[in-house]
């Protein structure tokens, strides 16, 4: 079995900055399509710190719009590694806007995206964690806290489970 060392969840924060949107189009509303990629490349930047490996989009489980995205913003986006399956881990992708008045960074989107590890012949691979047994493991996922308003997204949930065992089960 090919081991791979154990790392931290909270170790797997990354953060991408960008200026949105075409320059003719500055002040209008921008539509939500163009942030959804920011945030899914997001996700994949911070599952593929944690499991080392590529990775692929299984879901965004919810899309909080908080307030619209104008042409010409100066976004943020932060992923983090929030809970680990075998071989699924669900990231937390928040996006601030900066005020130009204030200079503040204002949150304006939330997600949560289902990553899982793949390898070069695409089956899902398992993932080793630190503190604790994966989903399959018996005693629930590894966990970096509740998410925003304290809720607990994916806890005894394996989006992968019935997909990793059946694209892993030999011929």
């Amino acid at each position: 079995m090919n081991e791979r060392p154990t790392k931290h969840i909270h170790d797997s924060h990354t953060y991408l900055a960008e200026i949105v949107g075409e320059e003719n189009l500055a002040g209008q509303r921008m539509q939500a399509g163009a942030i959804l990629d920011l945030m899914d490349v997001a996700a994949g930047r911070a599952a593929m710190m944690h499991a080392g490996c590529a990775v692929v989009t299984l879901s965004f489980d919810r899309v909080d719009l908080v307030h619209p995205i104008i042409h010409l913003d100066l976004v943020r986006l932060d992923g983090r590694v929030v809970a680990v399956g075998r071989s699924s881990m669900m990231v937390a992708v928040e996006v601030t806007r900066q005020d130009p008045a204030t200079r503040d960074f204002v949150p304006i989107q939330h997600s949560y995206v289902t990553m899982v590890a793949i390898d070069e012949r695409a089956p899902p691979q398992p993932r080793h964690s630190r503190t604790g047994p994966g989903l399959r493991g018996g005693a629930g996922p590894q966990r970096a806290g509740p998410g925003p308003e304290g809720d607990q997204r994916g806890v005894g949930a394996d989006a992968t489970g019935g997909l990793a065992a059946g694209a892993a089960a030999p011929g």
